[in-house]
């Protein structure tokens, strides 16, 4: 963490050896224990509220990306339905206008009809 080396450390202990003294030196280590576990645990905590602040965020990115997918794949099948539904619609219409021709015997169509031989004919020519 603090990237200390063993000749550091040992010049560190002999310091506070001397500063403190030998008498004093085991309650100084406690003393520095507890600070450390203080400091510790409340790294621990920091590190557990920041990766609970970042999983929240993570969770509500995915959650409107979840939402904009859903909005994207429903716009697409109701453009697939109205398509689905205009071309049934048209092929319903062709229907119904063949049923109607052939059901429908007036002088007019059998003049046309008598015309299309003629048409023919001369389309071919």
């Amino acid at each position: 963490m603090f990237d200390i080396g063993w000749s550091e450390f040992l010049i560190f202990a002999v310091v506070a050896l001397i500063l403190v003294g030998p008498k004093e030196m085991p309650v100084f280590m406690r003393t520095i224990g507890r600070y450390a576990g203080v400091l510790r645990r409340q790294a621990d905590e920091f590190r557990g509220h920041f990766d609970a602040a970042m999983q929240e965020a993570e969770i509500d990115q995915m959650r409107s990306d979840l939402e904009n997918f859903g909005k994207g794949v429903s716009d697409s099948l109701e453009s697939a339905k109205s398509d689905v539904d205009e071309t049934v619609a048209a092929v319903e219409d062709r229907a119904a206008l063949r049923v109607n021709d052939e059901t429908s015997e007036t002088p007019d169509d059998e003049a046309a009809e008598s015309l299309r031989p003629l048409e023919r004919k001369e389309g071919e020519a």
